[in-house]
């Protein structure tokens, strides 16, 4: 069970699929959530809404994604052994 707490409420959910995210930002500052559901991939444009909340549009299924390897990244901090 799952449970997502909002402001005055509280949702108590079975987990159905597992869905991973990346946020990805243009070389313009666009912003863009890539969903991965289902065996299918689908790329949402991020705008920002009232405040700082994220509205999301659906841009259109994903067709192939290439990761270029990142080099001089920083290492994760706080790892034990």
């Amino acid at each position: 069970m799952v449970m997502v707490y909002t402001p005055g409420k509280k949702y108590e959910c079975a987990e159905v699929s597992r869905i991973h995210l990346k946020m990805l930002i243009d070389e313009n500052g666009q912003e863009y959530l890539l969903v991965y559901d289902l065996g299918q991939e689908y790329l949402f444009a991020a705008t920002r809404g009232e405040g700082e909340r994220l509205d999301f549009t659906l841009i259109d299924e994903v067709v192939q994604v290439e990761e270029e390897m990142q080099f001089g990244r920083i290492g994760v901090i706080g790892l034990t052994n």
